[in-house]
């Protein structure tokens, strides 16, 4: 077992220039080397300390290897990582006595953070590439001329080989988080800094419009999260990456709406949703600052459509939203109000279970038709036109929609 230091290669590795990493003579001898060892198992990557040495240079010089060693060495590292998962999987989840695991552990975390440190490097230096290409493709994609049509092509073929080579390691990062990683790592630092080695790079990747466009990609970076945050204790983590996306950046009120949908539904954990949600009820705005609202907004209404009841649950914090100065962000809360209803309509159980909170919810778009704001009074009126289609038709609250709608006649604006 060698005496590898994650925090000092990831230390190192964070603070320097990536692009001083100096390439590997002879990096093709080099890799073959090292998939003939671990061609014999995962667990080879140290037994011989120049093959781990050898796999650190070569993932940190990874942008100067042509394009066929470095498929070569993601698949590598990628498929040995998978491969140590399921064997420490198996074991973990077998026949193998307590006092056999015990003295597999260290090897096993010494196994996970030299494969950790190695996907973590070259996923940062795709998750570059990805960058790069995006823009570039961009850019060019207004131009006709033959050479930067040429180079809008390469770029596209670099975007998605680097695309397919996220999904590979995402695959496996899976089968890693499904592992109960506790067992192997005793302190909660030790683990958020391995999970961290994944998370990372996904976060910033993410910040790249096109990459969440690739549909197969965004379902494993979703899954990827989503299992961290259920399973690995990373909720916390998770929850200032939502606001901080929110914050910057507009083309992410989608994915965070259907991240936090999955973690709902799939892995039963409205916890987070609810603390997102709390965070924004306490979010104080610029009033110059028209981002920041807009955003917030188009995330309240895709969550309102996506997981309704959990939405409902944390009402009595939204709505006080309703106070701000900004009319975008009470536009969002009266057509959220509007989609809780008419979702939870449909099913007359439902309604019956939540019918205190759908009367509070009817009144708040009632009182919502006199907002000083003329954007927000049409939403009030959209809501209860949606609601007013309904088969279950209100009837108590009908009479007041009809002398609402009246006096809203009156209104010039």
């Amino acid at each position: 077992m060698s005496n590898f230091s994650l925090s000092e290669h990831l230390t190192r590795f964070q603070t320097s220039d990536k692009k001083t990493f100096p390439p590997v003579e002879n990096a093709s001898k080099e890799l073959n080397t090292v998939i003939d060892r671990l061609a014999i198992s995962p667990g080879e990557i140290d037994a011989d300390y120049e093959i781990l040495e050898s796999l650190i240079d070569l993932s940190q010089s990874f942008p100067h290897l042509n394009t066929k060693l470095q498929t070569q060495l993601s698949y590598l590292v990628s498929s040995s990582l998978g491969n140590l998962a399921q064997e420490i999987n198996s074991n973990l989840s077998g026949n193998a006595s307590n006092e056999d695991i015990i003295s597999c552990i260290p090897q096993w975390k010494a196994h996970l953070e030299e494969y950790g440190y190695l996907s973590h490097v070259i996923l940062s230096f795709l998750q570059d590439d990805v960058s790069t290409t995006a823009s570039q493709s961009t850019s060019s994609s207004m131009s006709r001329t033959n050479g930067k049509r040429q180079g809008a092509d390469s770029a596209v073929d670099l975007f998605k080989r680097s695309c397919t080579q996220i999904e590979n390691f995402l695959e496996m990062i899976n089968k890693v988080l499904d592992i109960n990683l506790s067992k192997i790592f005793q302190t909660t630092p030790e683990k958020d800094l391995f999970i961290g080695l994944f998370t990372r790079p996904l976060y910033v990747l993410i910040e790249t419009e096109q990459a969440t466009k690739v549909q197969s990609l965004k379902f494993l970076i979703l899954r990827v999260i989503a299992t961290s945050v259920k399973n690995h204790g990373q909720g916390s983590s998770a929850q200032n990456a939502i606001m901080t996306n929110l914050t910057y950046f507009m083309h992410l009120t989608n994915f965070n709406a259907e991240l936090l949908k999955m973690i709902n539904d799939d892995f039963d954990y409205p916890q987070l949703t609810e603390d997102v949600l709390r965070d924004i009820s306490k979010k104080e705005f610029n009033s110059k600052d028209t981002t920041g609202p807009k955003a917030i907004s188009n995330f309240l209404v895709r969550l309102s459509e996506l997981i309704p009841r959990i939405v409902l649950r944390q009402m009595t914090l939204v709505v006080k939203l309703l106070n701000n100065s900004s009319f975008t962000l009470r536009c969002a809360v009266v057509e959220a109000c509007g989609n809780i209803i008419v979702e939870i309509s449909r099913d007359r159980q439902e309604l019956e279970h939540y019918k205190n909170q759908i009367e509070v919810l009817l009144e708040l778009l009632e009182e919502r038709f006199t907002d000083s704001n003329p954007y927000v009074r049409t939403k009030a009126i959209q809501g209860i036109l949606k609601i007013c289609d309904l088969r279950t038709k209100f009837n108590k609250n009908r009479i007041n929609f009809v002398k609402l709608s009246v006096r809203s006649l009156q209104d010039r604006s």
